[in-house]
C-alpha cells in the first residue's frame, strides 16, 4: 500500500504560530496554502480555528480559544475551506491521485498534473503579484475548474491558461 496517502499534512498545530499570522495575516496567501494543502498527497488536517481567520503568535497565543460568534468570523475563508474540502472528497483523483508531472512556469507559479484510474487533474498556483498564461500540452480534453464550476475545453496541443495573480485553479479532466 502507499503509506504516503495516510501522511499527516498540516500548517498549523497548537505547537506553531498561526497560519494567517505567519503569512502576515495575507488571506490570499493562506488560501494558496490550502489549495496546495487539500490537492496533495497525504490527509490534510486544519488546526480548529484556521478555518475562520483565528490568528495568533508563538504559545500559548496560538491556543486561543474558538471564536464561536459567527459576527466575529471570517465567513468568506470558512466557504473557501469548504469548497476545497468538497472537491477533495468528490474528485478521486485529487486525494490519491499521482502527481506524474510538476511544472514551474516561473518563479512564483507551480502547476502538478495528477492522474487516477484514468481521470487528470490540473492545479494551478501562482502566488506572484502578476496573472500569468501556463501552456498546457494535452490531446482535446474538457476539463471542469472544480472551484468555479467554468467547463474548459482545450482542443488542441499548446493551449494556454490564464491564472490570475495571487490565485489557483484545480482543473478535472471530464471524458469526451
Amino acid at each position: 500500500p502507499n503509506v504516503n496517502l495516510a501522511s499527516f499534512n498540516l500548517l498549523g498545530s497548537h505547537d506553531t504560530p498561526r497560519f494567517l499570522t505567519l503569512c502576515g495575516n495575507d488571506k490570499e496567501k493562506l488560501k494558496l496554502a490550502w489549495l496546495f494543502q487539500m490537492t496533495s498527497i497525504g490527509v490534510p488536517s486544519i488546526y480548529y480555528g484556521d478555518e475562520i481567520g483565528l490568528t495568533g503568535g508563538k504559545d500559548p497565543d496560538c491556543r486561543r480559544c474558538f471564536v464561536w460568534d459567527k459576527s466575529k468570523q471570517d465567513g468568506k475563508l470558512l466557504r473557501y475551506i469548504e469548497k476545497l474540502i468538497s472537491i477533495r472528497k468528490k474528485y478521486p483523483v485529487i486525494s490519491q491521485g499521482n502527481v506524474y508531472k510538476f511544472d514551474t512556469p516561473s518563479d512564483d507559479c507551480i502547476v502538478l498534473y495528477k492522474k487516477y484510474r484514468g481521470n487528470y487533474a490540473i492545479i494551478f498556483i501562482n502566488r506572484g503579484d502578476d496573472e500569468i498564461f501556463c501552456k498546457i500540452d494535452l490531446p482535446k480534453t474538457n476539463f471542469l475548474d472544480a472551484i468555479t464550476g467554468q467547463k474548459i475545453l482545450f482542443e488542441r496541443s499548446n493551449n494556454r491558461i490564464k491564472i490570475h495573480s495571487k490565485s489557483g485553479k484545480i482543473l478535472i479532466s471530464e471524458r469526451l
